[in-house]
C-alpha cells in the first residue's frame, strides 16, 4: 500500500492535476503558519499547539493515522459546489512534492477514513498499486473522488512549506466588528490575522487568494444562520 511518490506525480501530471490541497479552520492553520508547515494531528496535540477540534479525531487515533499528513488531488470546494467541512483556508502545493527525496512514498485512501470500520484491512482501505489509482482516479465517479485522500506517513508529522504554492481564504460575506466598532469583512480579517506569519514563511500577498463566490456565501450565510458553532469553529481564531 506504499505507493512511490513519483509514479504518483506522473499520473497527476496525466490526469492534469494542478496542485495539492489541503483545507483547515483558521484557528489550525494559523498554528501551521506559526510552526512552518503542515502538520499532523499527533504533532499538534504532541507540542501543545493549538488547533480545531474534528470529528475524526477518534477514529483517526484508532486507526493509527493520527500523524499522518491528508492532501487531496482535487479542489474539493469546487469539486463538489460547496464549501469544505475541514475549513474555508485552503493551501495548494506544487505537485513537485512528490518529487521531493523526503518523499519517497505514499497512500492513497479509497475511502474518507471517516467511514472505515472496525475489521477492514489495507486491501479495503487503501489502493495497492499505482494502476489501481489510475484506473479510479477522474474515471467518472466524482463521489469516489472526492475520498481519496493521498496521505503522507513518513514526515514525522510536518511538512514544510516548501513546495507550497498559495493559499485559498473563503470569503463568506459576513462582517464583524473590531474594538474601535469597525465593520470588517472576516475573510479582511483573517488576512490581518495571518500577515505576520506569512511573511515569516516567504509567502508573499500575491500567493494569497480570496475567494469570493456567491453559493459559497449563501451557504456560509445559512451555515452562520442556523448553526452558528459550527460557522465561529471553522472561522474564529478562539
Amino acid at each position: 500500500m506504499d505507493l512511490i511518490a513519483e509514479e504518483i506525480y506522473d499520473i497527476l501530471i496525466e490526469k492534469e492535476v494542478k496542485a495539492l490541497y489541503h483545507a483547515n479552520s483558521v484557528r489550525t492553520s494559523k498554528t501551521f503558519l506559526q510552526q512552518g508547515g503542515l502538520l499532523s494531528r499527533k504533532y499538534v496535540e504532541d507540542n501543545k499547539l493549538v488547533q480545531t477540534i474534528q470529528k475524526s479525531d477518534d477514529k483517526d487515533k484508532i486507526f493509527n493515522i493520527w500523524d499522518d499528513i491528508f492532501l487531496d488531488a482535487i479542489n474539493i470546494s469546487r469539486y463538489f459546489t460547496q464549501y469544505n467541512v475541514y475549513g474555508p483556508i485552503l493551501f495548494a502545493f506544487r505537485l513537485d512534492l512528490l518529487k521531493n527525496k523526503e518523499v519517497k512514498t505514499v497512500r492513497i485512501t479509497k475511502r474518507n477514513p471517516l467511514y472505515w470500520r472496525e475489521g477492514e484491512g489495507n486491501v479495503e482501505r487503501y489502493f495497492q498499486t499505482v494502476e489501481d489509482f489510475k484506473s479510479k482516479f477522474k474515471s467518472g465517479n466524482k463521489l469516489n473522488d472526492g475520498g481519496y485522500h493521498i496521505t503522507f506517513t513518513t514526515l514525522n508529522g510536518f511538512l514544510s512549506f516548501k513546495h507550497l504554492e498559495a493559499i485559498q481564504i473563503d470569503n463568506p460575506g459576513v462582517y464583524v466588528t473590531n474594538s474601535k466598532g469597525e465593520k470588517k469583512l472576516i475573510s479582511d480579517c483573517i488576512i490581518q490575522y495571518f500577515s505576520e506569519d506569512l511573511s515569516k514563511n516567504y509567502i508573499s500577498m500575491d500567493q494569497v487568494y480570496v475567494r469570493d463566490d456567491l453559493t459559497l456565501k449563501f451557504q456560509y450565510r445559512i451555515l452562520n444562520q442556523f448553526r452558528k458553532q459550527v460557522f465561529r469553529r471553522l472561522f474564529l481564531p478562539e
